[in-house]
Formats: structure tokens, C-alpha cells, sequence
């Protein structure tokens, strides 16, 4: 005779298990989800429930001896972890912190108001645009100020009226010269090749140059040793320091030391290589120079150019356009430095709001 039993593929007890460890997840995903945290007895029921879980109670004996000893050590790791939480979570402190830090608000922070509106702003700089048209309307139609931009021209063109006679009269060949046009060379005269070897050529270059690239190696290795505290001579080396030192705020080297004595290096190098008689010409040129610039601006002159400046500051000063600009620059520049203020005070307020919330109290306790 047939049995009349059903056979039941499922173990029900099974079923109910692996259903209520589902819901149970997806209770933990729903609470993170919605910004909640569980409290300590909710963590140590679902660490309970991991640990009870097959792989973790029983690894499956066809992991190899590495995968089991991983499986094993996992295991510690979340024992450890829930006698952690346990033990110096009491009280919940942790969800406590992370929920009054999500009830902070704005409270008594309130926003910083702007001091004007956009359309104040604007006018404003309008104004001051108007301010300093005005300055410069005053000063470019001033008789003293354009009688000075004439007098300044009329000296330019004599001087380089001077120069150009000057260039004439070197440019310009002698009399003996234009006699001797029309006549020819003597008979057979032969003068010798003149040397345009490259090793000549480099040759007379470096002796017209003072100072050549030995003389700037070593500049730059003097440079480097003062700049250096330990004396350095590499220039790469104090170069990276003087970075480093710059990115920390540190003083360890001396740029302006290494400079001077470069400077100086150079100056002293140059001052041995030109021959006295240049030095001389040199000399004798920058006395010309300043004798012809003496001359043409004497003393008497500059006295007079001075004075002129100020009359015209003092007559533009006096114009009644002036004292309009200059009055609305300066009630322009003290309104926006009050609106500085007032920005600085408001946000000190704002912060200090903030600070005075309860949350923000609870969750400090909560840290100590």
C-alpha cells in the first residue's frame, strides 16, 4: 500500500532561521539608510548572529590550511570588536555623539547680511570712478601742469638736438678724407690676410667680454657659500634649501648675503679685466654726462620746476571740482571701512550662536 506522507524538501526550522537573519539585515541596512545607528544590544545580537554563523562556527573542511587560519582570524577580530563596543561604549555614548551632532542646526547661527545691495554697490563705484575722472580732468587742463609738459619737450629737443649734431660731427668725414676720394692706391701694395679663424674670432670675443664663464662659475660657487650655512658651494644645493625654507618658514639661509657677495665677485672680476685706459674713458664720460645734465638743469632750474609743482598742486587743490572728489572718495573709503567692520562683528556673532547650541554642549560631553 502507497504511504500517503508528503515529502517536505525544506527543513521549516531552517527556513525560519535564514528568513528572520534576512530581515534582521535588512533592518540594519534600513536604519543606517534613514540615518539611525543601533544601540549596544542591537550590535552585540547581530555580532552574536555572525558568529553563529557556519562559515565562521565550522569552516568548511575543503578550505585550504591559509583560507581556514583567515576564517579563524575573522572570527577573533569580531569577538574583539564587540568586547570594545561593550566595554567603552557604556551608555551609548558613541550613538548618543553621532545623534545630537545631527541635530545641530543653525539655532542662534544666523547668516552674515550683506552691509549694501548690488545696486548701492554699483553706484558707489560709479562715484568713485567719477571721483578720480575728476582728479585727472583737473590735472591734465591745469596751465601750470601743461606749461610744464612744454617746457619738458622743448628741453628734450635740445638734448636731442645735442645729440644728433653731436653724432653729425662724428659721422661726417674730415676734409683730408674727401681730398683723398679721386686718388688711387700705390702700385703693388699688398696687405696682409686677415685671420677669420673661429679660434681667433673666439679669441678677440673673450678678451673684449670682462668677465667670462669661469669668472661666473665661480660667482656663482661664492654665492652659494654665503647664502649656505654649512658653507656649501653648490648653487643647486642652496637653491633647494632656499625653497625648502621658503615652503617651512624657515631662515636657515641667506639669499641677500649670497647676492651681495656675487655682486661684488662680478664687480671685483670686471674691475681687473678692463685696462686702465678704459676705465679712464669711462670716467671721463660719465663726468661729461653729468656736467652736460648739470648744465642743461641747473640748480636755479630744479628750484623753479619744484616750486611749479606745488603751485599747481595748490591750485588744483583749490578748484571747488577737487574738493567734491575728494570728499566723496573719502566718505566712500569710511563707509566701506564701517562695512568691514560690521562684516567682521557678524561673523564673530554667527560663530559664537553656533557654539551656544545644546547639541553641541551634549556632544562635546559625549567626547570627554
Amino acid at each position: 500500500m502507497a504511504s500517503k506522507a508528503v515529502n517536505v524538501p525544506v527543513n521549516a526550522a531552517n527556513k525560519e532561521k535564514d528568513v528572520n537573519a534576512k530581515l534582521q539585515l535588512y533592518g540594519i541596512y534600513s536604519a543606517f539608510a534613514n540615518g539611525k545607528v543601533p544601540s549596544n544590544k542591537q550590535i552585540d545580537v547581530a555580532m552574536n548572529t555572525a558568529l553563529q554563523w557556519q562559515g565562521l562556527s565550522q569552516p568548511n573542511k575543503k578550505l585550504s590550511a591559509e583560507g581556514q587560519n583567515l576564517m579563524h582570524d575573522l572570527r577573533n577580530v569580531i569577538e574583539q570588536a564587540k568586547l570594545l563596543m561593550l566595554s567603552k561604549n557604556s551608555g551609548n555614548l558613541l550613538q548618543d555623539f553621532i545623534w545630537q551632532t545631527q541635530q545641530i542646526g543653525k539655532a542662534d547661527a544666523h547668516g552674515v547680511a550683506a552691509p549694501i545691495d548690488k545696486g548701492t554697490a554699483k553706484q558707489h563705484g560709479n562715484e568713485a570712478l567719477d571721483g578720480l575722472r575728476t582728479l585727472g580732468t583737473l590735472l591734465i587742463t591745469n596751465g601750470q601742469f601743461r606749461k610744464l609738459l612744454s617746457d619738458a619737450s622743448v628741453l628734450l629737443r635740445d638734448i636731442a638736438g645735442d645729440a644728433a649734431q653731436k653724432t653729425a660731427n662724428k659721422v661726417n668725414p674730415s676734409e683730408d678724407a674727401l681730398s683723398q676720394i679721386d686718388k688711387p692706391a700705390e702700385d703693388n701694395t699688398w696687405h696682409e690676410a686677415p685671420d677669420l679663424s673661429r679660434q681667433n674670432i673666439r679669441g678677440q670675443i673673450q678678451s673684449k667680454v670682462p668677465i667670462g664663464k669661469k669668472d661666473l662659475n665661480r660667482a656663482a660657487g661664492d654665492a652659494a657659500q654665503a647664502t649656505n650655512p654649512d658653507g656649501s658651494r653648490d648653487p643647486a644645493a642652496a637653491a633647494d634649501r632656499a625653497a625648502q625654507d621658503q615652503q617651512q618658514g624657515t631662515g636657515s639661509t641667506d639669499p641677500q648675503a649670497g647676492a651681495r657677495v656675487a655682486a661684488q665677485n662680478l664687480k671685483d672680476t670686471a674691475s681687473k679685466n678692463i685696462p686702465e685706459d678704459q676705465k679712464e674713458k669711462a670716467r671721463q664720460y660719465r663726468e661729461r654726462t653729468n656736467a652736460y645734465f648739470k648744465n642743461k638743469l641747473p640748480q636755479e632750474r630744479r628750484e623753479q620746476v619744484v616750486y611749479r609743482l606745488k603751485k599747481m598742486v595748490v591750485e588744483i587743490q583749490g578748484h571747488q571740482d577737487y574738493t567734491q572728489a575728494i570728499d566723496t572718495l573719502l566718505r566712500l573709503a569710511e563707509e566701506y571701512s564701517g562695512h568691514t567692520q560690521s562684516l567682521a562683528q557678524q561673523g564673530t556673532s554667527s560663530a559664537k550662536g553656533a557654539r551656544n547650541q545644546d547639541g553641541v554642549h551634549l556632544a562635546e560631553a559625549d567626547l570627554k
